[in-house]
């Protein structure tokens, strides 16, 4: 006996070949509709897309050939690894991203906590930091997290040769395999006067491996390192403990300046283990297009959606709200734009002053403040402005560190409250010098308090 779905509108029997006909006529329709649509969109994008790898709009001409841009994906393993998604204009990692203002502030931890849950977000665990309103001890360690392109090279050269701090930076010498801690002299050998032996701890807390190898050996507890230099807060945040805490302190530049900077460093840089020869046969235009470029680099890296130096997943606005929220919390911000009240800022908060020469380590700083180290001078570029397609681009593909940018620069002004009542100059203030003849030395009662 028949079916309902057997039966005619007239009443009589469909028979089975009918009904084979009508079942599958519904499945060819939907894949012809499909089809149509796919036809329709990638012609579309062949024509409009401003973004495309194959064409031009602006210049009216082909861009890199195929090969040369599987070159450049051979020869780039670094920090701007991305995942392998293809580059949609707007559109990576699942979420929307263009130029645009975003109305997103910190709230209480609660309502940030409830946000993430949400949305799936997980939020660091940095306990190991100091909150930046709490007042300096004796026993809190500084740790500059090293943007790259920010000037942060020339901070660190600041600190270790111009203050005299022991630094724990990098491998040198050989003495990754090191079983003990200890403080090391380098560059003891035929070197000009102002630039006399730094002290270095022998770690290395530039990548997440020695991080965890520094961990081993008790970096913190040690106290051998009076600043501590990484570009990976979240894993540095395990060295710390309650009775040696890390205070968190940086210079941001805006992300578009920084990543076109990057962009032109790696092509030259062949001391850094970033360096990516490749890169120079890209213009910055067809760099912006590609999947090599880092997008939110600042964000990833204070949300934790990094894995080493790999993109692990998508962004949303809720990480940009978990990682204004360790800004304001933990991080005593510069800006390279500021670079002299910058460096200002950091002596006062860290009560860094001249122990050593104080007339030359002034010398010194000023240099430094005024030329830079690691400039990349003889390989200067024009840069993309707003407006221009690389520039853009850029910004779009970045917006949430464009967001958490200017956030920056509000926290910059509110911090300003934290040195109302420390004079400028507090480096030379009651300055000692241990090269002088006869030498002078800091009080006794002040290097403990």
């Amino acid at each position: 006996m028949s079916n309902v779905g057997d039966v005619s509108s007239n009443g009589s029997e469909i028979r089975p070949e009918m009904r084979a006909i009508r079942k599958y006529s519904g499945f060819a329709i939907v894949i012809l509709f499909m089809s149509l649509s796919t036809i329709l969109n990638l012609s579309k994008s062949n024509i409009s897309d401003p973004s495309s790898t194959h064409y031009n709009s602006q210049s009216k001409r082909l861009m890199t050939s195929e090969q040369t841009m599987q070159d450049v994906n051979k020869g780039y393993t670094d920090i701007n690894a991305m995942t392998s998604s293809e580059f949609n204009p707007n559109v990576h990692n699942g979420i929307e991203e263009h130029p645009r203002q975003l109305d997103i502030n910190p709230v209480n931890q609660r309502t940030i906590t409830a946000h993430a849950a949400d949305a799936n977000v997980a939020i660091p665990a940095l306990a190991g930091y100091k909150n930046i309103w709490d007042p300096i001890e004796s026993g809190d360690q500084p740790v500059f997290w090293h943007i790259h392109k920010t000037g942060g090279s020339t901070i660190k050269r600041i600190l270790g040769t111009c203050h005299k701090l022991t630094m724990a930076v990098r491998y040198i010498d050989g003495h990754e395999k090191d079983s003990e801690i200890k403080i090391l002299r380098h560059g003891n050998g035929n070197i000009p006067a102002d630039k006399e032996p730094r002290s270095y701890v022998n770690v290395d807390t530039t990548t997440v491996q020695g991080i965890a190898h520094a961990n081993d050996l008790g970096l913190a507890k040690s106290g051998l390192a009076e600043c501590i230099t990484t570009p990976y807060v979240i894993e540095a945040a395990t060295l710390f403990s309650p009775g040696a805490q890390g205070r968190l302190f940086t210079v941001f530049r805006h992300p578009v300046d920084r990543i076109v900077s990057l962009f032109y460093y790696l092509q030259v840089a062949d001391w850094e283990r970033s360096y990516n020869p490749a890169l120079g046969k890209l213009t910055i235009e067809e760099y912006a297009r590609s999947n090599l470029m880092e997008q939110n680099w600042m964000v990833r890296q204070l949300s934790s959606t990094f894995n080493g130096d790999t993109y692990t997943g998508p962004l949303n606005e809720i990480h940009l709200e978990v990682a204004k929220n360790i800004l304001k919390d933990k991080v005593l911000v510069g800006l390279l734009v500021e670079k002299e009240r910058t460096m200002e800022r950091f002596e006062k908060f860290f009560q860094w002053k001249y122990r050593v020469d104080p007339n030359a380590q002034e010398t010194c700083r000023n240099r430094l403040l005024k030329t830079g180290a690691n400039s990349n001078s003889a390989n200067k570029k024009v840069k993309p402005k707003p407006g221009d397609e690389a520039w853009d681009r850029i910004a779009s593909k970045n917006y949430l560190d464009v967001a958490l940018y200017e956030f920056a620069e509000k926290l910059f002004v509110e911090q300003e409250e934290l040195f109302a009542q420390i004079p400028d100059g507090f480096r030379m203030m009651d300055a000692s010098c241990a090269k002088c003849h006869p030498p002078t030395f800091p009080d006794l009662f002040e290097m403990m308090s």
